[in-house]
C-alpha cells in the first residue's frame, strides 16, 4: 500500500513539474514578445512569474527525489514512507 500510495505522490509531482516547465515556456515566449513591442512593464510581470516557477521546481524536484528515494526502498523490501512538517 505504501509503495502504491509512494508512485501516486511521485505521478503528481513529475505532472506539477511539467507543468511549470511549460508555464516557463510560455512565459519566456511573452517576454519576447512584449519586449519587441516594448511593453517592459508586461515583460518585468511575466520575469517574476518565471521566478516563481523556477522557486515552485526546485521545491518539487526535491519533493520528486524524496519520494524515488522511498520508491526505490520500498522496493528492496524497506518499508520507509515520507513525513511531511508543517512549520
Amino acid at each position: 500500500m505504501i509503495e502504491t500510495m509512494s508512485k501516486v505522490v511521485e505521478d503528481e509531482v513529475f505532472l506539477e513539474i511539467m507543468k511549470e516547465e511549460s508555464c516557463i515556456e510560455d512565459c519566456i515566449e511573452m517576454i519576447k514578445v512584449y519586449v519587441n513591442r516594448g511593453n517592459y512593464d508586461f515583460a518585468k510581470e511575466r520575469c517574476k512569474d518565471v521566478q516563481k516557477s523556477l522557486d515552485k521546481l526546485s521545491q518539487l524536484q526535491k519533493k520528486y527525489s524524496r519520494n524515488q528515494k522511498v520508491h526505490e526502498l520500498n522496493s528492496q523490501g524497506v518499508q520507509v514512507k515520507v513525513v511531511t512538517r508543517h512549520v
